[in-house]
Order: structure tokens, then sequence, then C-alpha cells
């Protein structure tokens, strides 16, 4: 693998050609940065977007597309007849992410802060030191005010807007729109002199329904007469519509690579050409073992150092984090996780380690993350990508691969596919443009191997190992449970459903890679085991026919691990206390139930008259919606016995005209049945006491009806009157900060 250089190979024009040249101050970081060229997204956007024109940008991943959109905007500001006073701003980008914001945050800062000159010496420092000494001279205000990061990790975002005077803000979405549009924001922060409107991976932004309407909102509020720049990877309908709506006249920017090979025709490719883009086939019960040997075999055999393992949920990283920083054979690996439920804090504390982890061969990095980190977020240093689940939706793919050979440089990227349909997921990418090579099974010895016939025996000594590694914490057992769950949820809702189908995956097989202790109590593996039997008996009954029956996929044998449930306990104290506290409160309610019921000498009518009295209450507690449509339900069921009933009584008429019969079947050839009025109650009041009951029973049950009903209408009025009372005394000022 290439290591990172000082300067990133670039093939656009240079620098010094742009006309009219950049202001000197920026040219100096560009040069302390060992940028000598352009790459061509730069080369193609910087000219036109320091002009008056919009710019519609779409570049591969890793091309320099930040650059593109950060010197433009410090020009604009540069070139700006009139100095920005405290409160205006110039410039807003807009980013999907708090990772990608924060990066983009640091490239402008790196920028800005070079114009801060330092603090001089006093003029007099000799003699030792003195309480009389000159302190040193403060420095001079730099003639450019620092950038703005807007996330949730900015505590007092208007005092610091104020303090920094910032004409550029950085954020998400969400959180631009508040602090814009809010009655503070709105006398604080102006943005009538607003110059440049900057939206980042701008199909990600506008995919999202709640992204969209913040940027929506943001635009509306922005004046119109400005500059507005959209930058991508790939082109979506929203981003089209976008451009209709929000840009004017923009100028198209559209970089591709090209993949030619000798006596070819040169082919289009979504993906950086120094990307080695590979997918691996196993089995589902053997995904992990594969995981755990293409790090092993990465690390010998190329002396990788960085390494990203994507996975579908926020769930899975948090488990599989904690299992495999715990197994022997990665013990020298440097693991840490990412992924949206983190606090903010904490996500930018972990990205921190990874990014400056002086990481080698002998001591590999690796960063388990969700496509939180998918977009936009700039590791330059990234050897392998492994995606350990492919993303649900197709067009992360090329972001995920892309986190590695950027800038020029070379790297790897694999993706693990059942043998079953999911190997057709290699075509769909390739009608993408996103091209990719076959990596063998790797063997024990790490070497290139065929795929085994059987489950590999490797991945079922790991499936030990891992479940070892689970039994020493209860909340592990917890975490696999849900991370497998939620993986399953998220197959479910892959985009390319035609190739990523539910119904194909062998349960047995994932909860074998995830090291479940049991399978968990999910309809949808019921479901399965049902309709595997089915096939089972199936095939037994053809082969026993003598009919030819087609190949039958393997399933593999599940045992659930024998584990004391009720002693298996949480390695955190206080999470056992309270589960013992709560399995001690469990028996004592089902005592109490059982004795209540059973054993306190209540009779059948009276146990059935408590149940009444639940399911009355149940009932009045409902949506008027859903009483309505329960009482629908009801007719039309009361109808169809209805109709049911006539049919009978029709065919037994027909019947007696033909023998002379008076009664068939129990039917009156002389009284028809009637049919109930609409509306009317059964016995029993709205239901209740339906059954075997006396009369005197169901008229019991009425009344209690009407109690149970009258004594929720004074409640819900008393809480009401007391809602009142309280808004009445209350200021209308006092939900106002």
């Amino acid at each position: 693998m290439d290591r990172p250089v000082g300067a990133a190979p670039a093939f656009g024009a240079k620098w010094t050609s742009l006309n009219p040249p950049l202001t000197p101050w920026i040219m100096d970081v560009i040069n302390k940065m060992g940028f000598v060229n352009m790459t061509p997204v730069q080369s193609g956007t910087i000219p036109r977007a320091i002009k008056n024109q919009d710019c519609v940008v779409e570049a591969v991943t890793g091309s320099g597309k930040t650059l593109s959109f950060v010197i433009p905007v410090l020009e604009r500001i540069c070139r700006n007849e009139r100095k920005y006073r405290k409160g205006e701003v110039a410039a807003v980008v807009i980013a999907p992410t708090r990772e990608l914001a924060t990066q983009i945050h640091d490239v402008f800062h790196h920028f800005l802060s070079s114009l801060i000159p330092e603090p001089e010496a006093g003029e007099d420092q000799a003699g030792g030191s003195s309480s009389r000494s000159p302190s040193p001279r403060p420095a001079e205000p730099a003639p450019y005010a620092l950038p703005m990061l807007v996330t949730s990790g900015t505590p007092t975002p208007y005092e610091t807007f104020l303090s920094l005077q910032s004409n550029i803000l950085i954020g998400t979405p969400g959180r631009l729109a508040s602090f814009l549009l809010s009655p503070r924001g709105l006398s604080v922060v102006r943005v009538s002199e607003l110059d440049v409107l900057v939206l980042d991976e701008a199909d990600r932004l506008l995919s999202s329904p709640d992204h969209r309407r913040d940027v929506e909102r943001i635009m509306r509020h922005l004046p119109k007469q400005r500059r507005t720049h959209l930058f991508s990877a790939t082109m979506t309908d929203a981003v089209e519509e976008m451009i209709g709506l929000g840009l004017r006249n923009p100028v198209r920017i559209v970089v591709n690579l090209k993949d030619k090979k000798k006596g070819e025709e040169a082919k289009e490719r979504r993906t950086p050409t120094g990307l080695q883009n590979a997918y691996l086939v196993c089995r589902h019960a053997e995904k992990t073992l594969q995981l755990v040997r293409i790090l092993q075999a990465e690390v010998q055999k190329h002396e990788s150092a960085k390494f990203i393992v994507y996975f579908s949920t926020c769930a899975a990283v948090d488990y599989f984090y904690r299992i495999l920083s715990r197994m022997p054979a990665l013990s020298k690996y440097h693991l840490t996780s990412l992924h949206g439920d983190l606090p903010p804090r904490i996500r930018e504390t972990a990205l921190n380690n990874f990014t400056s982890h002086p990481s080698s061969h002998l001591k590999p990095a690796v960063l388990l993350c969700t496509d939180v980190a998918a977009r936009g977020v700039d590791f330059p240093d990234i050897d392998v990508v492994v995606q350990y689940d492919a993303p649900t939706d197709p067009k992360s793919f090329s972001h995920r691969a892309g986190r590695t050979a950027r800038a020029g440089r070379r790297g790897k990227a694999v993706v693990l596919l059942d043998p079953g349909r999911e190997v057709d997921y290699v075509e769909f990418l390739n009608v993408r443009k996103i091209p990719l090579v076959e990596q063998k099974y790797l063997g024990s010895d790490l070497e290139g191997a065929e795929l085994p016939l059987t489950v590999d025996e490797d991945a079922l000594s790991l499936l030990g190992q891992i479940r070892k590694i689970v039994l020493t914490d209860r909340e592990l057992a917890d975490k696999g449970a849900k991370a497998f769950v939620s993986s399953l949820q998220a197959y479910r809702k892959h985009e390319a459903s035609f190739i990523f189908r539910l119904a194909d995956l062998d349960f047995h097989a994932i909860a074998t890679s995830y090291g479940l202790l049991r399978m968990p109590a999910m309809p949808e593996i019921k479901e399965w085991r049902k309709k595997r039997e089915v096939q089972l008996k199936r095939r037994e009954k053809m082969l026993a026919e003598g009919k030819e029956v087609g190949e039958e996929k393997v399933v593999l044998d599940w045992q659930d691990e024998e584990v004391d449930w009720d002693a298996f306990a949480y390695a955190s104290k206080s999470r056992e206390a309270s589960r013992q506290a709560n399995l001690l409160k469990r028996a004592a309610h089902s005592s109490a139930n059982g004795n209540s019921m059973n054993g306190a000498g209540l009779t059948e009518s009276e146990i059935a008259a408590k149940k009444a009295k639940r399911r009355i209450k149940a009932e009045m507690k409902e949506a008027w919606s859903e009483q309505k449509e329960r009482k629908n339900r009801k007719e039309e069921r009361r109808e169809k016995v209805d109709r049911r009933k006539q049919a009978q009584w029709e065919q037994a008429q027909a019947q007696a005209a033909l023998t002379g019969d008076g009664d068939n079947n129990g039917f009156s050839a002389l009284t028809p049945p009637m049919p109930r009025a609409s509306g009317k109650k059964r016995s029993g009041k709205n239901g209740v006491g339906e059954g075997d009951g006396s009369d005197s029973e169901l008229e019991d049950m009425g009344v209690e009806y009407k109690a149970l009903k009258k004594e929720m209408k004074e409640e819900r009025a008393s809480k009401k009157s007391k809602r009142d009372n309280e808004v009445a005394t209350g200021s209308m000022f006092d939900d106002l900060e």
C-alpha cells in the first residue's frame, strides 16, 4: 500500500496559472500544504466559482471537492470592496453530518488562522525578571474573522458568533436552521449581505426529508442575489429539482474517470482509478471469520496499517466493537467504534483518536462504523475498507469505498457477499459504473482458496470463542440480540430488495456469525422455521415417491447454548442489582395474581367479571377512531352471520317445498330468522358478559359498565378543570426563555 506523502498527486493545471491570480496569503497556505497542481475538479470549478456563476459539481469521492469551494469563498471575501461588519454573514456551508461539517470548518480555519499575527514581546527584556518588566504587547486583530461551526457540539452559539465576529458559518441543516431562524438568530445574525451558499454532499442532504425541509427553510431565508454551489459524487432527482428551484443558470462541472485497457474502449467508472474494489463470497456464518482473516492477511502481506469496517446498524457496531476487542487474534489491533447513537463529544473524540493514532503494520488501527463516516470525511491514510454489510442505499457503496485511495493514492475495498442471490450485486454495481473484481475465500493459512462445500469448521470454532466472551457479561448477550434484530430489519429495508431478500436468508447462519447464545423470539424466525419444515416434508415426500428433487440449499443446524438465564449476571453491579429486584418483583406479582385469581375464594363468575372490567377499561381508553373501527368490524361480522343464516333458511325453505316437511335442519319453514337491528347491542351491554352467564349477571355487568364509564368521565373532567385553572393562573410568557 502507498503510505501518505507530503504532496498529493494532481493532474490539473498549476495553481499559478489562475487568472486573475489568487490572493498572496491564500497562495502561501496552498504552497505550505504541498499542492503544486490542481485536481481536475478544482481547475474546472475554482475559476467559475470566483466569478458570478452558480456551480453544480459532480465528481468522484476523494477528488478534492472541499478546496473547490473553500478557496472561492475566501477569494470572494477578500475581493469584496466593503469589509463585513459584526453580525453579518458572507457565506454559509451546509453538510449532512457533524463529522463532515467539522472537517470543512478545519480547512477554513487552517487558512484564516494563518493571518493571525503572533503577539510581540516587549522591547525591554534585559535585566532579568522584574515585576515592572513590560508584558507582551497584544497582537493586532486579524483582517478576517475565523469561521464558526454550528453543530450539536456548540453549547453557546450566539455568544460564540458575537465573540468571533464570524463571517463564515459551517454546520448541519437542523442546527443551522435553528441558529438562523430562531427569534434571537433573526435579531443577531444578519444575512442580507450573504454572498455564497454551499451544499456539500447535496444528494445526502436532500435524500432525508428532515434535512431537505431544513435546507429549503434556510434557502428561503437567505437573499436570492447570491451564489449557490452544489457538490456531490452522485446526482439524484432531488438534486436536479433543487437545481431548478435554487440556482440561476448554473454551470455543470462533471469530472468522470475512465478505465482503459489495452485493446478495449475506455469505460467510465465512479470510483478512483487507484482503488482495487473487490468482493469476497462467503456464507453468512463465515462473515466474521473472513473479516478477521482479511485484517490479518492485509497486515502480514501488504503491511497495511489502517482499516475501516462498515456495518449496517449502530447496534452491530457497538456489539462487534466489544467482541472483536477481546479476541486474542486481534489483540495487537487498536479498535475504535463510531456511529450515530453516540453522543457528539464521544463521536468527535473517537474520530480524533482514530485519525491521530500512530498506526503501523505492527500496531494497526481499525475503525468500526456505520455510514455516518461514509461521506465526505477525509481519511488521508486508509489502506483497506471492509464492508461487512452491503449498504442499504446502493449510492453509499462508492462513498464507503472512497474512504481509501484518496488524492491519487492506492487503496483496497472488499465487500462480503453470500454465495446465493447476493452475488448478483456485482453486476448491479457494474451497471452503475462501479466495477468489482473477485477476491478468493481466505483459508486458515490466509491464502486464497475455494469456498468450502459446507460451513467452514473454523467458523463454528469462532462461534465457541465468541460465546465464551459473551458469557462473561449478560449485557453482551443483550447487545448481540439487538444487533442481530437490527441487522435483519436493515436487510429488509435494502433498496435493492430484488437482490437482498429476507426470505433467502439462513437465520441460523447469521446467528452463528454473531455468536448468539440463543435465537431471539422474532416472528420472522418462527415463520421461516415453519416454511423450512414444510419444505423438508415436501422434499421427503417427493423422494419417497421417486420424483426428481432439485438441489437443496444447506441450512445450518442450530443449537442454543445451555445457559442458566436466572443465574446469568451482568458485569455491572448496578444493572445486576436492578435485574435481581425485577425478578423478585415479578415473582411476587405472579404469586399475588395466582392467589387472587385462584386461591382467594373467587367464583368463576367473579373471575369473569374482573376480566370483563379490565376489558371495559381498555376499550374506554381507546381513541375515538379505534372505537369506531372496532364497532364497524363487529357490525360486519354480525351482518355476515345474518347473511349466512338467511341463506341457510332459504335453502331449508326450498328443501321443505320439495319434501313437504315443515322443519328442516332446525330452521322453521314458516318463520325466517330475524336480522339484528343496526347498532343494537347484544345482551350484556356492549358485548360484555357474553357466554353462559345468567340474565342477572349480564344485567349486573351492564350496571358495572355504566358505573365505570361514569367514573372515568368524572376523572377526565376533573383533570381538564385542573389544567384550565393552571393556564388561567399562569402567565402567557411562561414558556418563553
